[in-house]
This record gives structure tokens, sequence and C-alpha cells, in this order.
């Protein structure tokens, strides 16, 4: 059947006009689907910043993490924080190599460790050229919150790159950053009384 329009008008065939109807639904399926892809796409770029930013915070810390680590089983041991021993440490948190502070540390779970008067010292090396110092300090008198201008007992981080060696006897003696205890609770490390 042909529908004859009037002069100023186009001829328009049924079936024509059934595909016209079928191309609009399928171009804007496409455009729905496109903007729908788009939307998630952002999301998770967002979601990848957000990650990127706590994987970055972690590895910055990470030398403060080991250090509470450290301070926790001195805790638990009923030990003066600058007794406890690497052994003593490796016994409790054996998902990492405690070894020494003079001995510098590489890639992965090594924790070079040094006790002290009332603190330990710790470094990690999480990134290849750099270096996260942990210090925890057991009370406002240790003479190393004076030396390093700490605000008194706490722990403590402080992040180097780009860094020739990282053992915890190498640590800095500026530039201390107060570990965040929210990190400490993300990462499932408690802080003993």
């Amino acid at each position: 059947m042909t529908i004859v329009a009037a002069d100023d008008m186009t001829l328009i065939r049924p079936r024509h006009r059934l595909f016209r109807v079928l191309a609009c639904a399928v171009v804007l399926t496409g455009i729905l689907i496109g903007l729908g892809a788009w939307r998630l796409s952002a999301s998770f770029k967002d979601f990848g910043k957000g990650l990127g930013a706590g994987l970055t915070r972690v590895i910055a810390e990470s030398g403060g993490i080991a250090a509470t680590q450290a301070a926790n089983v001195a805790s638990s041991q009923g030990v003066a924080l600058g007794s406890v021993t690497t052994a003593q440490v490796q016994r409790h948190v054996a998902s990492q190599l405690w070894l020494v502070g003079t001995t510098a540390v590489r890639v992965g779970d090594e924790v070079s460790m040094n006790a002290t008067g009332d603190h330990v010292t710790t470094a990690t090396e999480t990134v290849p050229g750099s270096c996260s110092y942990g210090l925890a300090v057991g009370l406002a008198s240790d003479p190393i919150v004076a030396a390093d201008g700490l605000p008194g007992s706490g722990v403590f981080y402080n992040s180097v790159v780009p860094a020739t060696s990282c053992a915890a006897d190498l640590a800095p003696t500026v530039g201390w950053v107060t570990v965040s205890s929210t990190l400490l609770h993300d990462v499932g490390v408690q802080v003993s009384a």
C-alpha cells in the first residue's frame, strides 16, 4: 500500500516508517549504552584514585606501622620499648623478616629495627629506591624527643625518596610525622596502651 501526500510532502511507505523507527531505537540504545559506559568508567577512575591515595599512604607510613608492631610486642612481653629484640618481634610478627638496625633492607617483607632508650626505630623499603622509617617513642622524657624535635611520645614516620640505603640506623633526625591512628586501624595494627 502506498500513501500519496500533498505536493509539499514526500512519499512515505509503511515498511520505510518501520525501518526508521527501528533505526531510531538502535541509535537511542547505543547512546544510552555509551552514556552508561562513560559513567561507569568515571566511577572506576575515581575508585582508582582513592585506592591509589590509600596505597600511597600505607607505603609512606609503612615504617611507622612496623614501629607500632614492635612496640606492641614489647608491651605484650612486658619489656621496655628500648629492650625489645628482633627475635622477640620475629616470633610475634612472623609475616615479616626482622633484621638488626645496621642491616639494609630490600623491597619486600624485611624490616630493619633498632631499639634503644625508650624508643624503637624501623625501616622498610616498600618501593625500590625509597625508605619509610618508623619511630615509636614510649616516654616523652626519652632524649630522642628533644633531639628530633618531636611533640612527645607516640608513633611517627618519615619517608625518604630517593634512598640509597634503607636501614633503621640511617633514620633521619628531622621531618617526623605522626602516624594516623586511622591508618593503623585500617591495616589491622592495634596500638597497645
